[in-house]
């Protein structure tokens, strides 16, 4: 009996000094993106935004999440576009602003089509009252252009040309 409490004891602290060692590379690792990333470095920049968007290893914040998403896509990076994209279809961490979410959509689609639409990222861009009246459209909406040309469903013809100008400046300059 008292070999068998002091096994369970042993392995008690065995798994509490596993979470310490575990703990210590996590907080290691997230140090070291946050200096790479205030170093400018977009894929960095892009996974702290990651970490911020989820809560994982850091406390999270929306708001931190696409500041550094931005910074990522002002870098070029399309998933961090898409991201911040997305965020902007729901106004998670910025406001809610259809028309960045489609320039973000638009120059995303242009870098990649590869990046995979999950169906909880398009449920962030939809409005309830469209899934009410028809769900036809769903299956089609599998890259981020179809997210994009989903989008102009909701936006007037002027928003759309506005959302456009504004993704061929911002890949322009």
């Amino acid at each position: 009996e008292r070999r068998v409490r002091a096994q369970k004891e042993n392995e008690k602290r065995l798994q509490e000094e596993i979470k310490k060692i575990k703990l210590y590379k996590e907080k290691e690792q997230t140090a070291k993106l946050e200096s790479l990333a205030t170093q400018g470095n977009a894929q960095a920049q892009f996974k702290l935004g990651v970490m911020y968007e989820s809560g994982e290893g850091v406390i999270k914040s929306q708001k931190e999440a696409a500041k550094l998403f931005l910074l990522s896509a002002q870098q070029g990076n399309a998933q961090a576009q898409f991201r911040l994209g997305r965020m902007y279809c729901s106004g998670r961490g910025v406001p809610e602003e259809i028309k960045m979410a489609h320039m973000l959509f638009n120059i995303a689609s242009t870098m990649t089509e590869s990046i995979a639409i999950s169906y909880m990222d398009f449920l962030e861009c939809i409005s309830n009252d469209e899934l009410l009246v028809d769900t036809s459209f769903l299956e089609s909406i599998t890259t981020v252009g179809g997210l994009r040309d989903y989008l102009e469903r909701r936006m007037t013809k002027s928003e759309i040309e506005e959302a456009q100008q504004l993704a061929l400046e911002l890949v322009q300059s």
